[in-house]
């Protein structure tokens, strides 16, 4: 990206030293979320809600989930629950209006049922090829690998025949 080699080429110290610190910053915060050890807190428009929380249950798995909308106003709402329940409800209801804050809740261990596991594979199966989404279901799932990869190559096959 030319604005990166741009920024890292920079004479100014403070952009040289701020834009490393910012990459390390967000790689800790996911990585500290993804181990359960903190919270993440997500500025979100009402449009893209349900999209995002569909992004959320592919990547995380089922997590708790806060919807705060209009924070810190006369028609503050919170809505909590598991990112699943928040999907069908927000499907169910529409979209709200106004500013709409996403408090991610620590992942932690949870087990994943065979259906889930399947339709995560299904899903990363359309953005990836078939080593990659079966070595990124196995590490979400904590499933072997091989057992993933098989689980794919049968999907596959049901697909084309």
């Amino acid at each position: 990206n030319k604005s990166l080699r741009a920024e890292v080429a920079s004479e100014d110290a403070y952009v040289r030293r701020m834009r490393p610190t910012f990459g390390y910053l967000m790689a800790f915060t996911w990585a500290a979320q993804r181990f359960a050890l903190a919270y993440v807190i997500v500025f979100e428009t009402a449009q893209r809600l349900l999209a995002s929380l569909e992004d959320i249950c592919t990547v995380l798995g089922e997590c708790s989930v806060a919807v705060v909308r209009e924070m810190t106003k006369l028609y503050e709402e919170v809505r909590r629950g598991n990112v699943s329940d928040l999907i069908l409800h927000y499907k169910k209801e529409g979209a709200p209006k106004g500013e709409i804050v996403l408090v991610i809740g620590a992942v932690g261990e949870q087990k994943m049922s065979d259906g889930e596991v399947t339709e995560k594979l299904r899903c990363a199966l359309t953005t990836m090829g078939t080593k990659e989404a079966a070595s990124y279901v196995a590490e979400i799932s904590n499933k072997s690998r091989r057992e993933i990869y098989n689980l794919a190559l049968e999907l596959l096959k049901d697909n084309d025949g």
